[in-house]
């Protein structure tokens, strides 16, 4: 019995590693997306703004019954539609309009607006000193012109006064070689 197990190899029955398919799945899923972003990415950023994903039911109910606000209530309300409307009539009759907005719109849109317009008063900042800058520049571009003309001209004095020189001596060596040739 003893020589038998020493013949016979053991076999082990170690278990071998399962494949865990729920996470192969979600990786070739994110494989899948990550390949269609890289090859459409216009398709796949317009399919994942459509996504909503919210952790609750959302209630779009007014608070108190529907029988409740008065009809000068109301008419006190305006709509966008109402705001495009009365574009027509005059800045005072948008000013009121404006004024009457402003009691309906929410603290946070509110800080938007204020926002913009402290981001409208830096643009326009911005924009003065662009044009400041601009100006300088151009300044700056019409004396540069000025110099170099002047530049462009002294240099042709220079030129001509050197032509002039080197004309002289030519004809002094001229007469130097003749008085020492005549020797």
């Amino acid at each position: 019995m003893k020589v038998r197990k020493l013949l016979v190899p053991k076999v082990s029955r170690k278990k071998r590693p399962t494949i865990n398919l729920p996470l192969v799945g979600v990786l070739t899923l994110v494989l899948f997306v990550s390949a269609g972003y890289l090859y459409y990415p216009k398709e796949a950023h317009h399919f994942i703004d459509n996504i909503h994903i919210q952790l609750g039911p959302i209630a779009d109910a007014e608070e108190g019954s529907p029988g409740s606000k008065s009809e000068g209530q109301e008419k006190n309300k305006t709509t966008k539609g109402d705001v495009q409307e009365n574009n027509s009539q005059t800045k005072e009759d948008a000013n009121k309009i404006n004024a009457a907005n402003l009691k309906n719109w929410t603290d946070e849109e509110l800080s938007h607006f204020s926002k913009l317009n402290e981001r409208k008063r830096q643009l326009d900042q911005r924009e003065q000193q662009l044009a400041k800058l601009e100006e300088e520049l151009h300044k700056q571009k019409i004396e540069i012109e000025s110099r170099i003309k002047r530049l462009e001209e002294l240099r042709g004095q220079i030129s001509k006064v050197l032509t002039d020189r080197v004309n002289i001596d030519q004809e002094k060596v001229v007469k130097l070689v003749d008085f020492y040739s005549n020797m």
